[in-house]
C-alpha cells in the first residue's frame, strides 16, 4: 500500500548515460604484464554467514583477493576509465581503435562497463545536467 507514496527516482536518459564518467575502484590492485594485458585484484571478505560457520568449525576467517584478468580490448577500455572521459568519448576511442561502427562500440562498451560496475570494479558517475552543459562548452 505504501508504494503509492514512494518517491520516484528521476529517469536516466540516453544522453545522461553517455555523459557519465567511469571511475576505477581505488581499492583495486592493478598489474599489467609485458603484453599490456591488465589483471585486477579486488579485496574481498567472506559473507558473515560463511565466516560464522568457519569460526564454528574452527577455520580462520577468509579474506583475500578476487582476480579478474582482462583481454586486450578489456585492458584498452580499462585504460579509458580514468574519471575524465565520458562514455561517449570512450565509445569513439573504442570504435576508432578497433574499426567498429558506433552501434557495435556502444553495445560492447556498455555491456562491459555494466559487468565491471556489477563487480564493483568501477563506479559510473552520472553528471548533473548543469555539469553536462559546462562539459560541452569546455569540450
Amino acid at each position: 500500500m505504501l508504494a503509492f507514496w514512494k518517491k520516484k527516482s528521476p529517469q536516466l536518459t540516453r544522453e545522461d548515460s553517455f555523459a557519465a564518467v567511469v571511475v576505477p575502484n581505488r581499492q583495486l590492485r592493478v598489474e599489467r604484464n609485458a603484453e599490456g594485458v591488465v589483471t585486477l585484484y579486488a579485496p574481498f571478505h567472506a559473507a558473515v554467514f560463511v565466516e560464522r560457520i568457519a569460526r564454528w568449525l574452527g577455520a580462520p576467517p577468509r579474506a583475500g583477493e578476487a582476480k579478474v584478468e582482462l583481454d586486450e580490448v578489456g585492458s584498452f577500455v580499462w585504460d579509458l576509465c580514468d574519471g575524465r572521459r565520458n562514455v561517449r568519448e570512450m565509445v569513439a576511442c573504442l570504435a576508432d581503435r578497433y574499426k567498429l561502427n558506433r552501434k557495435e562500440a556502444e553495445a560492447s562498451l556498455t555491456a562491459f562497463l555494466r559487468s565491471l560496475a556489477g563487480r564493483n570494479l568501477v563506479a559510473i558517475v552520472i553528471l548533473k545536467r548543469e555539469e553536462q552543459a559546462s562539459e560541452k562548452r569546455r569540450g
